[in-house]
């Protein structure tokens, strides 16, 4: 993992950090020039819902997730092509850049946004556009413990596993127990990064994120929906565009 000049003290301020290094954030080598930071939602384990019994479901990240023990060696194991080598938030920024993956419709919506918006001095060719644009950006996800299955959004996720769970699971992980202890982590994580890296602006591409942070930064949000949904209206390339003129200005 490439250690950036912020990675010690993300670590100091939030023990998560220090337990799970893979969550710290990427953080462009231009970052500190437009100072963005482009908060998503979550990494997505592989696991099929309908074709899997659940081997890392809710009892699993309950016992686990949280345990200073804890590696990822066990989930790199069994799903090695979505856990990104063990660095999974800098990693989802280097694959999509290197071009090995090429199903993050999100960066592409940001790549065509910020050539149309001749971002920043110099406009790249298509052929590098990649590697070009996450170096002005950092990017973290929101919500620190995986989606459950891979194509699931991570309350629908969490939704899923909880009807598999048997009724003696269900009592002994209750939901509203695990669910609070997802989201409070999640919120002092984005917290601390917003701390520690002072965005001028908070990008953020999850409407489950936007609506479940309460912190004190909200102020720095800007809210644009993935492309994801765009079959159902929502999102409007132009409507990113308009967001990333804001955080330019």
């Amino acid at each position: 993992m490439k250690e950036t000049k912020y990675d010690k003290e993300l670590m100091e301020k939030d023990p998560l950090f220090a337990i799970h290094k893979f969550s710290l954030p990427h953080i462009g080598e231009e970052y500190e020039k437009f100072r963005i930071l482009h908060v998503g939602e979550s990494n997505y384990l592989g696991q099929d819902a309908e074709t899997e019994s659940d081997q890392f479901g809710i009892p699993f990240f309950a016992e686990k997730w949280w345990n200073t023990e804890y590696t990822m060696e066990e989930l790199m194991r069994v799903y090695p092509e979505t856990c990104w080598d063990g660095d999974w938030t800098r990693n989802v920024i280097k694959e999509f850049g290197t071009g090995l993956s090429d199903f993050f419709d999100i960066y592409k919506a940001m790549g065509t946004a910020l050539l149309k918006l001749k971002f920043p001095e110099v406009e790249p060719s298509e052929k590098n556009i990649r590697e070009y644009y996450y170096k002005y950006f950092a990017f973290t996800d929101y919500y620190k413990m995986p989606s459950l299955y891979k194509g699931k959004a991570f309350n629908i996720s969490l939704n899923v596993g909880r009807k598999k769970l048997s009724e003696e699971e269900n009592k002994k992980y209750p939901s509203r127990e695990f669910n609070r202890n997802n989201k409070a982590q999640a919120q002092l994580a984005l917290d601390t990064v917003i701390e520690v890296l002072d965005p001028k602006v908070v990008l953020v591409t999850s409407s489950l994120a936007m609506h479940a942070y309460q912190g004190k930064y909200k102020d720095r949000f800007l809210h644009v929906h993935h492309p994801s949904s765009r079959r159902f209206g929502y999102f409007k390339q132009e409507d990113l565009e308009n967001e990333l003129k804001k955080a330019l200005q």
